[in-house]
């Protein structure tokens, strides 16, 4: 049997609920998910970082660098990599080891859809989430001031955080996945 192309539109104009790979909007539904997520993994002690109410949808994330001063991060899944905004690096509390390689250009695409061309500079970070102590390479980059980090897809795949973007929360995992991406 075929459908026509309007009998499968009313089909979805009927359709209630969400749409998508999305949780539900519904706080039940929120709530039935939060259960099935302790069902799987009763033992599982996780770690939590939400972002402040005002950061419309964005996820932020405070982490603390081993000089005692604190970073802010944009987890952001469309980003290709992790970044470090330059102007964070001149301050002397933060540690930082400098990277070494051939002298590259490369071209960045910011989130304003411009492309910038820069030299490429990589530093190794160690951080504080959390509690838990990461070990990670930034390229740096001029960013404005809002965020000093950004957290991108490179740093989702390693860490494979659990990520609610409707709750703007991220759910670390109790077992820290160390290798090198």
């Amino acid at each position: 049997m075929s459908l026509s192309r309007d009998s499968k539109l009313d089909r979805q104009k009927k359709r209630s609920g969400s749409v998508g790979a999305e949780h539900p909007a519904d706080p039940a539904t929120s709530r039935e998910f939060a259960g099935l997520l302790t069902k799987i993994a009763p033992n599982a002690q996780s770690l939590y970082a939400t972002a402040p109410s005002d950061e419309g949808h964005l996820i932020t994330l405070k982490i603390e660098v081993t000089s005692g001063m604190s970073l802010r991060a944009l987890v952001d899944c469309g980003a290709s990599n992790r970044f470090i905004r330059r102007q964070s690096l001149e301050d002397s509390r933060l540690n930082y080891v400098e990277r070494e390689f051939p002298p590259t250009r490369m071209t960045v695409c910011l989130a304003t859809r411009a492309s910038v061309a820069v030299n490429k500079r990589v530093v190794g970070i160690h951080y504080t989430l959390e509690g838990k102590q990461y070990d990670d390479d930034f390229i740096v980059l001029d960013l404005d001031d809002q965020f000093d980090v950004i957290l991108g897809l490179p740093w989702l795949r390693k860490y494979q955080p659990w990520v609610s973007w409707q709750h703007r929360s991220v759910k670390m995992p109790a077992v820290v996945h160390r290798t090198a991406i």
